[in-house]
């Protein structure tokens, strides 16, 4: 099954001014399937809710607003 089409693609807002009145938390946009990816449902899951963009390089989740950069700041 595909789901080819040749229009725009619009996440969260239209081109006349409509938009989503809320946050999008996450959002995962993929051109191929899981099986061209090597990778399995339970994998996805598992990046979606435990993955590495949730913690600075140290491991540390964020508190608060997310700071920009790879350390999260923290005054100890």
């Amino acid at each position: 099954m595909s789901l080819a089409n040749p229009s725009d693609f619009y996440v969260g807002g239209t081109p006349h001014g409509g938009h989503l009145d809320g946050t999008i938390d996450f959002l995962r946009i993929a051109q191929g399937t899981l099986a061209d990816a090597r990778t399995t449902i339970e994998e996805l899951y598992q990046w979606q809710f435990n993955g590495p963009f949730l913690r600075d390089f140290c491991g540390r989740k964020p508190v608060g607003k997310r700071d920009s950069g790879a350390v999260e700041c923290t005054f100890d």
